[in-house]
Formats: C-alpha cells, structure tokens, sequence
C-alpha cells in the first residue's frame, strides 16, 4: 500500500509529518508485478505532491521511491528495527546489488521511517533500474538487506505516473 505523507514539517526537502494528510488520487493506484503497488497524492489543497511505489518487506519494513515535480527522487524506509528522533539527519551507507556504498544523508520522518533525498529523477532511476537488492545502513541503529525484485519497471511506472499527474491543465 502507498505510504500516507503528512504535509508540513520539512525532512531533506519532502514536506511530512504534521497536520494534514496527503490523500491519494482518485484512479491512480497501479500495480508493477505482484510486488510493487503506487499511486499519485495530493496535499489538502487539491494540488498534486508526488507518485510513489513501495513494496512490503517482512518484519514490519516497507520501502517507499517517491517523485516529485521539482526532479526530487526519493527513497523511505519504515522499519521497526530500529528507532529515531523525528528530524534527526544522519549519515547513511547505501548500495544496490551488494556492490560498492554510497553515503549519503538521511533524516527520521517519524520514530520508525527514515528519509533519503537525491536531485535528478532520470539520474537517480538510471542509477537504481538494475538492483534486486538494496542496502541501507545507519550505524549503529540499522542495517536492512531489502529485496527490490522489478525495481526498474516500478520506477518507471511511478515516472509515468508523475509525467501523467504534473502535466500542465
């Protein structure tokens, strides 16, 4: 199931948490193998946000791509392995398919979801289309190994979705 985002507090740029729901379109929802399930959101005030695409882990653990009108990729992990204070920014180790990690930073959307932020959707997706296995670890609090089987057509339905709903009219 998509995630729900809340309007408001900003992490690395993606408006979350705080008084208002984003509400998924009406219609949007799609479907990418058996295991990827997206959609477009709007923010209370009607105005389109983002189309995201996740995929349910075991033990509670979801992983969201979400992409926004502005070229933002980003990449949500929920998990209940670990907790963190809600806004509290911290470095990040990811890599795909166990090859070499990248660091980037991360900020806690809420106790249990931690948020990456990357410019350039086309980069981003190019960079991720070929990974079945991605690897999240914030030492000492977390390391996830998070299968992402059809990863390459997930993205690129939720980049149709975000061409289909930010088009101008």
């Amino acid at each position: 199931m998509p995630v729900t985002l809340w309007t408001g507090m900003t992490a690395l740029g993606l408006s979350l948490a705080s008084p208002a729901p984003a509400q998924e379109i009406d219609g949007s929802v799609f479907n990418v193998s058996p295991y990827w399930e997206g959609s477009a959101s709007n923010g209370d005030d009607g105005q389109f946000l983002y189309c995201s695409v996740s995929i349910i882990h075991g033990q509670g653990q979801q992983l969201w791509f979400l992409l926004r009108r502005d070229d933002r990729f980003f990449i949500m992990v929920a998990t209940p392995a670990a907790t963190f204070t809600p806004g509290e920014e911290f470095e990040v180790s990811l890599s795909a398919n166990n090859g070499q990690p990248f660091a980037t930073w991360a900020s806690a959307a809420d106790p249990k979801t931690i948020v990456m932020s990357f410019p350039g959707i086309d980069q981003s997706i190019a960079a991720l289309r070929n990974a079945e296995l991605l690897s999240i670890v914030v030492n000492p609090k977390l390391s996830l190994a998070l299968g992402t089987p059809d990863l390459g057509a997930a993205l690129d339905a939720t980049r149709a979705c975000l061409s289909e709903y930010s088009a101008p009219g």
